[in-house]
């Protein structure tokens, strides 16, 4: 496969089901734990794992523009099967390490400073790993989960409020530290003259 070494997932009608109720089970429990624990504690939790996902989607993003320059195609590392986890594919091509550096270098400086356009650039990395590895194979399947995603966003954006008492949705979002919106400054610095 070009462009990336990992296999393309279709989803089926029941996971573009299944989608908005684990949309939403997630979106309940980050409010929970926003509601209930140290905020600052959750977004150091979450820094973690952003830390580590950010790693791996930067390197994949910029592995096939290495791949321009170190062209070698040969594996390094292991895959195996352990009982409880399951397949464990650490494979590495040499443009993927040497991606892997970069991406490792921008992910820690991204968690230390939280600067938008760093934020930006890892979440549309976020996007297009998602999208070159998920396919949603067919209008039918495309259809289920738009129309499930919509009442998942009417719910948790207008019904929420009701139900629990505040918008889950704007109190996470508020709440939320990590690369899952684009941000922008509301006022550019102005150079002295």
């Amino acid at each position: 496969e070009e462009g990336g070494s990992a296999e393309r997932e279709v989803l089926s009608s029941k996971d573009a089901a299944q989608f908005p109720i684990v949309g939403s089970c997630a979106l309940f429990g980050l409010f929970c734990a926003f509601k209930y624990l140290d905020k600052e504690m959750v977004n150091i939790v979450l820094s973690a794992y952003f830390l580590f996902v950010g790693i791996f989607t930067m390197t994949g993003t910029l592995a096939p523009f290495v791949e321009l320059v170190v062209t070698s195609k040969e594996k390094y590392g292991f895959k195996k099967t352990f009982p409880v986890i399951g397949e464990v594919d650490a494979e590495f091509t040499m443009a993927e390490f040497v991606s892997m550096v970069p991406a490792t270098i921008f992910s820690v400086y991204y968690v230390k400073t939280k600067h938008f356009m760093m934020n930006n650039v890892m979440g549309i990395s976020f996007c297009v790993q998602s999208i070159e590895r998920i396919s949603i194979g067919s209008y039918k399947i495309g259809a289920i989960l738009l129309s499930g995603l919509f009442f998942y966003d009417i719910f948790w954006v207008f019904g929420s409020e009701k139900v629990f008492g505040s918008n889950v949705m704007v109190t996470v979002a508020k709440n939320f530290d990590g690369p899952i919106k684009l941000l922008f400054p509301r006022a550019l610095p102005v150079a002295d003259i």
